[in-house]
């Protein structure tokens, strides 16, 4: 069995690919394959020092063609959300994880940059299961234990991760259940079973179709692994000695991965 762990960044993130890389193999004692995803700005990348040194696989995808539309990109910067969406733009490179390129690995782990890691990921991969796509929920509530950092304590459904004000919401209702949960894509471990020919690109269709993301590509991504081809189930939240991941630290515990670290936690009564 073989397992990959994938980064994606731009040039102002390759810093915080390097120090996310750095603990992944210090704290995290993780020694296997690292693969990370770049775009135009990177596409020379493979010949920086740090990635010759340990060994990273580089993988060039262009820049989708949509972000350099100027209509979409008008679109875009009139969305109701809040305006700094609007220039994380490269967080739709994501999409590529599912590209038929990463079914050369049995799994996959995909990590944001920037990511908090406190100690060994052995037991997250250890969860790995066959034909799934494991993720954290977005959002609380009586049933699950993952936590939205803006409205703790609120179960979140697919529909916040879009503009229900635009015009295209009426027909993204009337085809998908848009009350229904959906997971993050800060932290991804999935089976490359789930990734076929046209996963890529249907993605990108999907897109196409609404692009009325919230947070870019995580609305994209998770209604299409929840409704159109399902497959996600909630990674396990925790074992005997240590809670596995949250996107901010919830209970005042161990965690091995804290994707907005801070010295504060939120106590949304779970433990």
């Amino acid at each position: 069995m073989s397992i990959c762990t994938v980064f994606t960044c731009d040039s102002k993130y390759f810093k915080k690919f390097q120090d996310t890389f750095i603990k992944l193999r210090c704290n995290g004692k993780y020694n296997g394959t690292v693969c990370l995803i770049v775009g135009n700005d990177l596409r020379n990348i493979h010949n920086n020092n740090f990635i010759i040194q340990n060994k990273i696989i580089v993988k060039y995808f262009p820049n989708l063609p949509i972000l350099s539309d100027s209509n979409f990109l008008s679109e875009q910067q009139k969305l109701a959300r809040p305006s700094h969406w609007f220039y994380k733009r490269f967080q739709y490179h994501k999409l590529y994880l599912f590209d038929k390129f990463f079914k050369k690995w049995n799994y996959v782990l995909y990590l944001d940059c920037g990511m908090e890691i406190y100690d060994d990921i052995s037991p997250i991969l250890n969860e790995i299961k066959e034909h799934t796509l494991l993720a954290n929920r977005d959002g609380v509530d009586n049933e699950t234990g993952p936590t939205n950092p803006i409205t703790p304590g609120k179960g979140l459904k697919i529909g916040d991760q879009f503009v229900k004000t635009h015009y295209l919401y009426n027909n993204l209702e009337s085809q998908y259940k848009m009350d229904m949960p959906y997971f993050q894509t800060t932290m991804l471990l999935y089976d490359t079973k789930i990734i076929c020919e046209n996963t890529f690109n249907d993605l990108y269709k999907l897109l196409l179709k609404y692009p009325i993301s919230i947070t870019n590509d995580q609305g994209i991504i998770a209604l299409y692994f929840t409704q159109i081809k399902p497959c996600w189930k909630q990674i396990r939240r925790k074992n005997e000695q240590i809670y596995f991941y949250d996107y901010v630290r919830c209970v005042n515990k161990k965690y091995i991965l804290v994707k907005n670290p801070s010295d504060k936690w939120i106590n949304v009564g779970y433990n």
